[in-house]
């Protein structure tokens, strides 16, 4: 099993389709979107000494415990934000925009993220998220069910995503903190790697991989 699929089968989809109001395939899409923009951030985000240390220091905090019979019920959604907004800053809105985009139909969240993400300079704080409403269940995407499923589902994943990190770490026998970011950059990037790999090869037709690949040729 590669990483990517490792990533992706610890998150819980009968959940989370139920928490977003939607059917098992909709939610489906909408985590094999939403899991490589989060990924792209926090590639990012560990390009830098200072920033992979950050990182270690965030996923240091998470207990990967959580993932063993994970309950949505556990997952704080505050810290989803705030981790959103430290990777993504002041362009936290228009990535999930991007996402909700990508949802309904628009292929554009390669192109978007990977120009956001290339940019470089220093991100401007996040602004203070505003809670969307809870999408009714639909089984047709919209523009605005798009929006409504990225605004709730992108902060629901990302502590999900620092815990699976976390189990990594230590299954690799590391000591995560600030001191060893290179860790979590190693494990970021064979995450990464393998995916782009994978969205080169035209018979995997996976969303997931499709979108990182599209990221990773767009930087």
């Amino acid at each position: 099993m590669s990483d990517i699929d490792s990533l992706l089968r610890a998150i819980p989809i009968d959940q989370v389709a139920s928490a977003l109001g939607v059917d098992k395939a909709t939610a489906q899409t909408a985590v094999e979107t939403a899991v490589p923009t989060i990924l792209a951030g926090l590639q990012h985000e560990a390009s830098t000494e200072e920033g992979a240390g950050n990182l270690a220091e965030a996923v240091g905090s998470k207990d990967p415990s959580v993932l063993d019979g994970l309950s949505l019920d556990q997952i704080d959604v505050n810290d989803g934000e705030k981790i959103l907004g430290h990777i993504f800053g002041s362009n936290t809105n228009e990535v999930t925009s991007a996402v909700a985009q990508q949802l309904s139909g628009s292929d554009v969240l390669g192109s978007v993220l990977g120009s956001i993400l290339a940019g470089g300079g220093r991100r401007q704080p996040a602004p203070a998220p505003v809670p969307a409403p809870a999408p009714a269940p639909t089984d047709t995407a919209s523009p605005n069910v798009g929006s409504e499923l990225a605004n709730k589902l992108l902060p629901l994943l990302a502590p999900i995503i620092l815990a699976w990190l976390a189990q990594q770490a230590t299954q690799k026998g590391g000591q995560i903190n600030r001191s060893n970011g290179g860790l979590v950059q190693e494990i970021l990037g064979g995450l990464l790697r393998g995916a782009g790999q994978a969205a080169d090869n035209r018979s995997t037709g996976s969303v997931v991989t499709d979108i990182l690949g599209q990221i990773l040729r767009s930087r």
